[in-house]
Order: C-alpha cells, then structure tokens, then sequence
C-alpha cells in the first residue's frame, strides 16, 4: 500500500479511503511538492478560507480564471475538501518525523501521491434502481529535514549502573575465597575419612582368631 520509503531524516503519513476528488488532490500535490512545511501549511488555511486559489494547469476544462496569481495558471478552483485532508496527512506526518527526532520546524514536503481508493456504491434518490459510485482517495506524504541531521551524542554511563556493577565485582570477590575454603575443606575430610578406613582395615588384618577347643 505504501509508495514511499521513509530514510533516515524522512517521515511520511498515509490516508486511506479519503473522500475527495483525485483530480484536486493530485494537482493540489504537484503545486505543494518542494515547499517548506510552513509556507504549505499557511497556503492550505488560504485555500480551506477561498483566499488563495489551487492552480489546475492539467484538469482545467470549462474552469474560469481567478483572482491573483498562483504559479504561471490563471485557471482554479477552491478544493476545501480536498486541503483539510492534506492538512491532516502533513500534521500526521510532522508528528511522526518528531518522533524520530528530527526537527519538526525545519520541514519541506518532498513527495504526494493521490491513488484511487474503494469505490462505494449509494443508492440514488427517488427510487432508481441504477447505483452510483463514491470514489476516494488514498493519500500519502513525504516529508524530508532540509538541513543535515546533527550527529547523536554517546550514551553516557549512569551512576547507578556504575554502583550495580561494582557491587556484583565485590560479591564476586567476597563468595571465591569462601568456595575455595569449602573445597579444601571437603578434600581434608575425605583424606582423614580414606586413612581410618585403611588403618581399620590393617588392625583387622593383624587380629588373631583365637582357636577352639
């Protein structure tokens, strides 16, 4: 389902089964593609407001010029719909890149992909028999740190972890001479236990068995 593969200093955000046209979200991607985060947000809070227009350079049959001056296309429309979704996508994906702890201030959306989502049949009005189909969208996000990654500093060791491995060194230590102690002390036993055995045996050995008369 994914397009994109997210590298080290990238994060993206997918939405599935967004009900907006493709045509808006697919012109509405290739004007915000390689504009910082912030420029795109304000543009989309333009657009939600009709204030500024989204340029259709390639779907613009029977649409009238606007006001003002978007790109080099005079021809427009206002997607309402279609940038509170985008608005979205790209919330989602600032919250992500934060948590990969990049920096969510130094942002530029590099790459917007509109695919046909689930179509959903609706029963027409007034009885008819014949359904009509909702389309959607599937929209996904890129987004990419425009300046270089700042290198990780090392883990510093804590102090706790210093005293809980000093104090395994010291019971180490402690328990070796005490083991050691106990094997000398079983290996006496035996060597005492082994020489009575033999000396009882030997005096058994010598013993006379007095004959009978």
């Amino acid at each position: 389902m994914a397009y994109f593969e997210a590298k080290e200093n990238e994060a993206r955000a997918l939405l599935l089964n967004c009900p907006i046209s493709q045509k808006f979200s697919s012109e509405l991607g290739m004007y915000i593609k390689g504009k910082p985060y912030s420029k795109v947000i304000a543009y989309l809070d333009d657009v939600i407001e009709m204030k500024r227009y989204v340029p259709l350079p390639r779907f613009n049959d029977d649409v009238g010029h606007r006001a003002g001056m978007e790109g080099k296309v005079k021809s427009g429309r206002y997607p309402v719909k279609a940038a509170k979704f985008f608005k979205k996508a790209l919330a989602l994906a600032k919250s992500n890149a934060e948590h990969k702890g990049l920096d969510g201030e130094d942002l530029a959306v590099v790459g917007v992909v509109a695919n046909p989502g689930v179509r959903r049949p609706t029963i027409q009005p007034g009885g008819r028999r014949r359904l009509r189909y909702t389309k959607s969208v599937h929209l996904e996000v890129l987004v990419r740190q425009r300046h270089k990654l700042k290198p990780k500093a090392p883990k510093a060791e804590t102090k706790k972890e210093d005293k809980k491995v000093e104090a395994k060194v010291d019971a180490k230590i402690e328990t070796a001479p005490i083991k050691a102690n106990e094997k000398q002390d079983k290996v006496a036993d035996n060597a005492t236990s082994k020489t009575q055995f033999a000396s009882a045996s030997i005096s058994k050995a010598h013993t006379k068995i007095p004959n009978r008369k």
